[in-house]
């Protein structure tokens, strides 16, 4: 299937995080006249927000807001693209022990986690289309930025500064504006983080090794309610 160009947005910082993900950003396939744009400062709104101005400024026809913390495979954009939908994120969890899947119910529900009771039992391409998730590999159509919903298309969470949840409230302009919004469950995307290999003894004594994040060790050792906790 033949896609017009778009415009590939990287929010990051002034300094860069994770090789693995530039490796992977280097591998990319990606349609011809497509431009890698980085946004750099210390304001992710602002980031996602420029990525989205960049789009507009020239004649692209998309913007991937993709994070630089992810692995994904060299033809994912392509998968998205292949929808055809107006907005569609890739299937990721959260870098954050208990690694939540993103959704999330709306604002109205001060954005419950739901992610895995909403997912059993679907495959493909799911309708989210009311709920939240995050901008992880986010593709946007340039109509539904440019006709649809107002800049600033990503705020920090106006009913709670504390926490910067950008992304579930240009999901709750989606909704409310009843823009469709999609999760590709068969297109997966890695999410890094820290982890500690430790070395673990089996059953006859066969000595082997076991995966934990930091995190998860740190949050096994507050006793924390992890069932509970919202990590993004």
């Amino acid at each position: 299937m033949k896609h017009g160009k778009g415009v590939i947005g990287i929010p990051t910082h002034f300094l860069g995080r994770y090789r693995e993900f530039d490796i992977c950003v280097d591998a990319l396939k990606y349609p011809e006249g497509t431009a890698i744009k980085r946004m750099a400062s210390e304001c992710i709104p602002l980031n996602c927000n420029n990525a989205i101005r960049a789009m507009l400024l020239g004649d692209y026809e998309w913007v991937w807001i993709i994070g630089d913390d992810h692995v994904f495979s060299p033809n994912i954009l392509y998968k998205l693209l292949d929808h055809e939908v107006d907005v569609v994120v890739p299937l990721c969890v959260s870098r954050s022990y208990p690694y939540k899947y993103y959704i999330y119910d709306n604002s109205d529900t001060n954005y419950k986690v739901i992610g895995r009771s909403f997912l059993t039992g679907k495959t493909g391409l799911v309708d989210i289309t009311g709920y939240c998730t995050s901008n992880t590999g986010m593709l946007i159509r340039r109509h539904v930025v440019e006709d649809i919903i107002d800049a600033p298309w990503f705020e920090n969470c106006p009913d709670n500064r504390e926490i910067l949840r950008e992304d579930l409230v240009f999901c709750d302009k989606l909704r409310k504006h009843e823009v469709k919004l999609y999760i590709d469950t068969d297109t997966p995307m890695g999410h890094i983080t820290h982890v500690a290999v430790w070395p673990t003894r089996k059953k006859y004594n066969r000595y082997a090794h076991d995966i934990k994040s930091t995190q998860e060790i740190f949050s096994l050792q507050r006793g924390d309610n992890n069932e509970k906790q919202d990590s993004v």
